[in-house]
Formats: C-alpha cells, sequence, structure tokens
C-alpha cells in the first residue's frame, strides 16, 4: 500500500491497521471509491408483508358511506417491539417495498434450512462419536 493510499484514508487509518489485509483493503476501496465489482452487494431486506386494503374515509356523505370503499391502498404492515405497524406504502415505492419484504422472507427461510442442516449433522457427528 503506498503513502499516498494512506493518506487518502484519513484518520480511519490507524484504527483498521491491526484488523488485516482484507479489512484494510475493503476501507481503502470505500475511501475511494474504487470498490472491485467482485464483492456481490446484499439485498436490502424489510421485516413485515405488503397488503392492500380498502378504507372509508368516513364523511357521512361520501360514497364509502354507502358501500363504495376507496382504494385500494398500499400498507406496509410489520411487528416492532410487539406491536403492529401499519404504514402506507405510495405507489411508486409499492414494488421495492413488496421485493425488499420477499428477500427478508427468503433469507429467513434459507436461515432456517441451514440451521436444520447444521442440527441434523451436529447429530449425526454425535452418533458417530459416541461409544
Amino acid at each position: 500500500m503506498l503513502v499516498d493510499d494512506r493518506n487518502r484514508l484519513g484518520e480511519g487509518w490507524p484504527s483498521l491497521a491491526g484488523r488485516g489485509r482484507r479489512h484494510a483493503a475493503e476501507a481503502l476501496a470505500v475511501a475511494t471509491g474504487e470498490r472491485g465489482t467482485g464483492v456481490e452487494a446484499l439485498p436490502k431486506t424489510l421485516p413485515g408483508v405488503v397488503c392492500q386494503q380498502w378504507v372509508r374515509c368516513g364523511r357521512p356523505n361520501c360514497r364509502c358511506a354507502r358501500g363504495q370503499l376507496h382504494g385500494p391502498y398500499a400498507y406496509h404492515f410489520a411487528r416492532r417491539g410487539g406491536c403492529l405497524c401499519k404504514r402506507y406504502v405510495r405507489p411508486a415505492e409499492v414494488d421495492g417495498v413488496r421485493a425488499a419484504c420477499e428477500a427478508r422472507q427468503r433469507q429467513r427461510r434459507d436461515l432456517a434450512e441451514w440451521q436444520d442442516c447444521c442440527e441434523q449433522l451436529a447429530a449425526q457427528l454425535r452418533e458417530a462419536q459416541a461409544p
């Protein structure tokens, strides 16, 4: 690494010096904006689901008072601290929010499968080592 590259990192370089080559190289790539194309970015994930709902505005002379509700409007539902939170999602953002929620669900399914696989391997290992 060149002294010139260390100067570009600024104050952050001394704290990264003891972390090894990989961390230092990653910090340099981030600091200089030269992040390699070989590093795959993790998908953005979001807990919860996106649902569409029809709503009633509450005005007495509105069509929704006669049963013709407004909508459908998209809402993001997620649990935070044990409470169910509901957030309106703009039409332009629905696909992105839905994709982030589905990515989170896929990650959690994959993690559960890996945990099951690890537990099975650990059980087989215990059986093989048992006298």
